[in-house]
């Protein structure tokens, strides 16, 4: 009835198994361990789970840590991403009836945070477990430029465009070089309208 798992850091991060049914190596005889590719997920990225990153925000060595790094927060963290993997919420399990646990799972489907990247350290086989690493929130931002020409390639100055996309909206007017830059803005579409 006790919560064991392995406390395991790479690189001053820590990192948890996210798929417990699965081993590395595959045979405890094997001396072998996979090839792990590391990939960063931003919140844009194809396969982002903003649970996987509520999880690890939360959970020890999170930013947002909330239960120190004690063995029990440790277990409830490498648990709740295995439920992000598997879809095992192992009710009725010393681990399903955890208060940590449950606060995790909670906060990952009610409140999920969608700016916090992390890294998944994928095996080159689908048979051995996956490994994930906090990495922290996103700051992606970035310029917008907007360049004024007539149809033959004129530059022309004082035309002004309104701009929309995530943050916000804005009214920027070329300068003599034809051009309008809007900084710090976040990664994002953006509709560009000439007024």
């Amino acid at each position: 009835n006790s919560l064991t798992l392995d406390d395991i850091v790479l690189d001053s991060k820590r990192v948890y198994c996210c798929e417990h049914e699965k081993r590395t190596p595959q045979d405890s005889s094997s001396s072998t361990y996979p090839s792990l590719t590391a990939k960063i997920y931003y919140p844009d990225t194809p396969g982002y789970d903003a649970r996987v990153a509520t999880i690890l925000y939360y959970g020890p060595g999170g930013e947002g840590e909330l239960w120190g790094s004690s063995n029990e927060a440790i277990v409830a963290t490498s648990m709740a991403l295995n439920f992000c993997f598997t879809g095992d919420r192992k009710t009725g399990t010393t681990i399903g009836n955890n208060a940590i646990y449950q606060e995790l799972l909670r906060r990952a489907e009610q409140e999920p945070l969608n700016t916090i990247s992390y890294v998944l350290f994928e095996p080159e086989y689908s048979n051995f477990q996956i490994t994930a690493a906090y990495v922290g929130v996103v700051n992606q931002t970035g310029a917008l430029e907007v360049v004024k020409k007539d149809s033959y390639g004129i530059v022309r100055s004082g035309a002004t465009f309104h701009i929309t996309g995530p943050g916000g909206t804005w009214d920027i007017t070329t300068g003599a070089d034809s051009r309008a830059v809007l900084n710090n803005i976040t990664i994002g579409t953006y509709t560009i309208t000439e007024i």
